[in-house]
């Protein structure tokens, strides 16, 4: 009996004993100097507030991201009050680089200061320079404030954006007016949340840093977006589920408990006789276009209730094709020499032909090119835009054109705010031709519906008040909200169109059916291709065409509108010209989340940086 005693008391000293010994970071301090070869000189200040007696602190960091490898050097760490050093060794684990240091430290605050190197700390493409790194560990004790600075090897003022992901609260970017660095501040990181950093800077300044194939920056882009939705997504799915538990849980009244069935039966009714989509028998390919449209249009079709502005930028984009193929302007290659002479690239301008300057200036124009048709007014619009308001008009550039599509007017870009009216456009006039896009019977079977339930939410709330007058009505306007947007719903002969339109794109980027196909579609490749940027797909019917060309022995020449800088045919094996090309003329999708060349912001997403690892002391 005593041996249990004793045995019990020797646990609970060593529980108090562990629950008293605890640490957290009032502060974490980084500075990374970015260097010209594409390295990182590091200097971290970590501040550790002890409860309890402590000895040792280890930091382990991965030398693996999903853009490369990294080396990771610990140049020493110090006593950040009194600069003595203190002993450290740096061990290996796998593909973690390990950094441990001794002290002696007993309830109290202690500062140390980390000098590293981040070897390839930088990648370098020929648009963009990418530092992707995870300043805070995945694992971690708490942290109060994390300041992050980003300094690069000169001023970056062509191309400076940092994105920070992180589950904390968004806190605080700044980034110099001269572009010579960028700040970051953030507050109350969580123990199992990594701080990742994200910078996009001009590939110019980072000569020493060897160069990787391809154009990032606009695939860089799309994924910070895809983040940033995500993290909208999520945060207004939170709210909704909040105010549900709230409000259900605010319900105590069998009446509220009846109105609110009543309410979702009915939603369950009108939904199933006017919400579903018809039922159409499968189409697997479509071999042509599925009808005649102007390439702008397709894409401002297929979505239901309204057109979506990164949708129908890609219309813009098949415009400008569209008005070369037939004739309007034309497209040619130059190299844009870089900063001080360096890393020339490939650009193109866009320069309009007689035919396009008559119908643009004088409002005439004679049918030209090989399907002879004037372009559709809401085309001229288009070019309009491209000459008169990106360009000088007669000609403009990628860049110009880009320039002018990234400023802001409000909290929009000037390419968002065309794109929303200019697919609004596009809608009325498929509609006004062709047939409606949206059913008219589920239309009101909506509204209807929004009707009835403002009347029986607000009986309920007179019949049950006070109960439900802060419950059944917000609840049953909440539902309504739903259900319009789910009984909505394509006509029969929209639904059609899209999945005709959905087989043809298919078709476009399945090989063997374009094989199978067989030559005689490769003449009509240029009209093929007005119609693939449209859907999105043009960098794969490229790649496809050039294949079957090559399978068939077919000569496949740039078309007589685009110039370009090397000439001659293109096959799968040199296709960067053309599928550079297209790469850039869809990249305008990019004006309508990055208003300029500067800035970035927060997310929770991310995690592809090197860096991560963990943190602890004993």
């Amino acid at each position: 009996m005593r041996t249990c005693c004793w045995i019990g008391l020797i646990l609970v000293f060593f529980a108090l004993a562990t629950a008293a010994k605890e640490y957290d970071h009032p502060l974490i301090a980084q500075t990374y100097r970015l260097q010209a070869n594409g390295d990182a000189e590091v200097e971290e200040l970590r501040v550790f507030r002890f409860s309890g007696s402590f000895s040792w602190a280890n930091l382990k960091r991965s030398t693996r991201g999903r853009y490369g490898r990294y080396g990771i050097e610990y140049l020493g760490v110090w006593d950040a009050d009194t600069r003595q050093p203190l002993r450290y060794s740096q061990t290996s684990e796998g593909e973690y680089a390990v950094l441990r240091w001794e002290y002696q430290a007993q309830d109290t605050t202690r500062k140390f200061l980390l000098r590293y190197r981040i070897r390839n700390a930088v990648q370098r493409y020929s648009d963009v320079a990418q530092f992707y790194w995870k300043a805070i560990e995945d694992e971690h004790a708490p942290i109060e404030t994390v300041k992050i600075e980003i300094v690069p090897p000169a001023p970056s003022a062509k191309l400076f954006k940092v994105f920070i992901h992180s589950r904390a609260a968004p806190g605080k970017l700044s980034i110099h007016p001269q572009f010579t660095q960028a700040q970051i501040e953030q507050f109350g990181i969580p123990s199992d949340s990594f701080v990742e950093v994200r910078a996009l800077l001009d590939p110019a300044i980072f000569a020493g840093a060897s160069l990787q194939a391809g154009n990032r920056y606009e695939a860089f882009l799309e994924e910070e977006r895809r983040f940033a939705e995500k993290e909208l997504r999520d945060a207004k799915r939170r709210e909704r589920i909040a105010k549900i538990v709230g409000w259900w849980v605010a319900i105590e009244t069998p009446i509220a408990l009846l109105l609110c069935a009543g309410i979702i039966g009915y939603l369950v009714v009108t939904y199933r006789r006017y919400g579903r989509e018809p039922k159409l028998p499968p189409i697997e390919y479509e071999r042509e276009p599925p009808r005649d449209l102007p390439p702008a249009v397709v894409p401002a079709i297929l979505t239901q209730s309204k057109p979506s502005p990164s949708e129908v930028v890609k219309g813009f984009s098949a415009t400008i094709l569209e008005a070369a193929r037939l004739g309007y302007l034309h497209i040619e290659e130059f190299e844009n020499e870089g900063l001080l002479g360096l890393f020339d690239r490939t650009e193109r301008r866009y320069v309009l032909t007689p035919a396009g300057k008559s119908l643009l200036m004088e409002g005439e124009a004679q049918p030209t090119g090989r399907d002879r048709r004037v372009l559709e007014p809401f085309e001229r619009k288009a070019l309009r835009v491209l000459f008169f308001e990106a360009g000088d008009g007669e000609s403009v550039t990628e860049t110009e054109l880009r320039r002018w599509a990234q400023k802001t007017s409000g909290s929009k870009t000037r390419m968002y705010r065309f794109a929303e009216s200019w697919g609004k456009e596009l809608r009325r006039w498929f509609e006004a031709q062709y047939f409606r896009i949206d059913d008219p019977q589920s239309e009101k079977a909506m509204h209807r519906f929004l009707k009835h339930l403002l009347i029986v939410g607000g009986i309920g709330t007179i019949v049950t008040a006070p109960v439900s007058f802060f419950t059944v009505l917000p609840l049953s306007l909440f539902i309504g909200l739903a259900a319009g947007i789910s009984i909505s719903r394509r006509s029969p002969e929209a639904a059609r169109e899209y999945q005709r339109w959905e087989a043809f794109k298919r078709f476009m980027t399945d090989f063997s059916a374009m094989r199978e196909a067989g030559h005689e579609l490769l003449p009509l490749w240029e009209r093929y291709l007005v119609y693939a940027v449209s859907l999105g797909v043009a960098e794969k019917l490229i790649h496809n065409l050039a294949l079957v060309a090559r399978e068939y022995g077919y000569h496949m020449a740039y078309p007589s509108w685009y110039h370009s800088t090397s000439g001659g045919a293109f096959s799968s094996n040199s296709l960067s010209g053309m599928t550079s090309f297209v790469q850039n003329i869809q990249g305008l999708t990019s004006a309508l989340s990055s208003s300029t060349s500067s800035g970035g912001g927060f997310s929770s997403g991310g995690g592809g940086g090197g860096g991560g690892g963990s943190s602890s002391a004993g």
